[in-house]
């Protein structure tokens, strides 16, 4: 999918031996503060090496903290953009990093993401324009992470409208929310994975079966892996919780 061959070759250390890709966020805390699991970067850097984490996703300052920890063995993505939920526009995610500064961290990828709620459609697409321009001239896989915040519509063909601005603008890959209805996720997806890779968000942490069970499902539909946050390093059990997913992504 990634014509550009340095971006390609930064891309495939996103994935594991199989295939699949598990990436963690962990850029949680300048929307919304401190998060249990993520308090500080000694706290991400005791469980981030896991062996079933591809990738990461986080803000500079936590990328450049955790590179001190040791963890830079992992693929690393740079956060782009954000804001805070406090804001007065919580939807509208600032660009508040360069792509310069990604080179200087040696990143492998960089993300943005855009929240749609009707009234920012315009600064949405023009900053997934942007950084899409910016990353293919430094040879950076994009990947934009889109969340419908318009209420007013139909969830189906308002987040099918968003993935196609992605391919529009020439995004490597997207990051979707958990759908618990699997007609609806399947209904959003459908043509999307030959033109993007397509991840799935875990959102509040929930419950293990449910996960599973969606996981297996959207991959039998092509997407590329998860991108789990909450769900991961909220959980008791990091590792054996991270093994389970291995094997729904995978299993045939």
């Amino acid at each position: 999918m990634i014509s550009n061959l340095g971006a390609r070759r930064r891309w495939n250390r996103f994935s594991g031996d199989d295939g699949k890709s598990i990436i963690v966020p962990v850029d949680h805390g300048l929307g919304f503060g401190p998060s249990k699991g993520i308090e500080n970067t000694k706290k991400i850097a005791a469980w981030i090496n896991d062996k079933n984490i591809d990738g990461i996703i986080a803000h500079k300052g936590i990328l450049e903290k955790l590179i001190y920890h040791g963890v830079d063995s992992k693929a690393l993505m740079l956060q782009l953009s954000g804001m805070t939920t406090t804001d007065n526009e919580p939807n509208k995610k600032e660009l508040i990093t360069s792509i310069d500064y990604a080179v200087t961290l040696g990143v492998d990828a960089v993300s943005v993401q855009s929240n749609f709620d009707g009234y920012n459609d315009r600064y949405n697409v023009k900053n997934i324009s942007l950084a899409s321009e910016q990353t293919k001239q430094f040879g950076f896989p994009l990947l934009t992470i889109i969340y419908n915040a318009n209420k007013n519509g139909d969830e189906a063909k308002l987040m099918r409208h968003y993935l196609r601005i992605a391919v529009e603008l020439g995004v490597d890959a997207v990051k979707i929310p958990f759908y618990s209805d699997r007609s609806i996720f399947e209904e959003i997806v459908v043509d999307f994975t030959e033109d993007l890779d397509v991840f799935i968000a875990g959102g509040e942490p929930r419950e293990e079966g449910e996960l599973l069970n969606a996981i297996s499902f959207s991959a039998s539909l092509g997407v590329a892996g998860v991108s789990f946050g909450r769900n991961v390093f909220q959980r008791e059990d990091i590792g054996s919780f991270l093994e389970r997913v291995r094997g729904s992504l995978v299993e045939k």
